[in-house]
């Protein structure tokens, strides 16, 4: 599989993930909303460096380089589904979910930077 099909497949697995498990833990968000965006959180990221791993194994070099490409790349996918879903379909506030969710993403190019930067390093290139 070519890495750009990965990287759209990957990217939008993230979403389909992270919005099936706030759609089956929706029933707590008005109780325990607190809660549910702390799970919200930590299942993105462990769902993100799932991803980021399997997409980083078929990466030969430019690790930093790619990081930053596929971090951004699937900032803006993921952006884009939630503005069509939560904000299009939902009508979720956009200014609310600006500030709710959508800041959040942020931490999708700042892993998968940090991976690269990692992964240059570690095997001797410059960062």
């Amino acid at each position: 599989m070519k890495n750009t099909v990965k990287m759209w497949l990957y990217g939008s697995l993230i979403w389909v993930i992270g919005f099936a498990a706030g759609c089956a833990m929706w029933p707590i968000h008005s109780t325990h909303q607190l809660l549910f965006k702390s799970v919200m959180i930590v299942v993105m990221t462990f769902v993100g460096m799932i991803f980021i791993r399997l997409y980083f194994e078929s990466v030969p070099s430019r690790y930093k380089r790619e990081g930053i490409r596929i971090g951004l790349v699937w900032l803006f996918l993921n952006l884009a589904l939630d503005l069509v879903v939560l904000v299009g379909l939902f009508k979720s506030g956009l200014r609310e979910y600006l500030i709710g969710v959508g800041l959040r993403y942020l931490m999708i190019p700042i892993l998968t930077t940090g991976v690269g930067i990692i992964l240059d390093q570690k095997l001797g290139e410059k960062a």
